[in-house]
């Protein structure tokens, strides 16, 4: 009868253990994206467009992508 105690309490090691790494990334992913809405940039700011001696050679399309890219992160 210890073998079937053996078990269960080696069962219940497992579930807390995956109850705990569930929770800890579950609240991990909504840290994220509650500080990815915080510190995002306000529209009104030119991030990537700004006249520097660097970004003239760089395309219009490419700015364009570089913009939509930033968007969505």
């Amino acid at each position: 009868m210890e073998f079937f105690l053996v078990i269960e309490q080696g069962l219940d090691l497992m579930l807390t253990g995956m109850m705990t790494v569930f929770t800890f990334l579950g609240l991990l992913i909504l840290l994220i994206n509650l500080s990815s809405l915080i510190f995002k940039d306000s529209p009104n700011t030119k991030s990537n467009q700004d006249e520097s001696p660097e970004t003239l050679n760089i395309p219009d399309n490419h700015i364009r992508i570089i913009n939509q890219i930033n968007k969505r992160v």
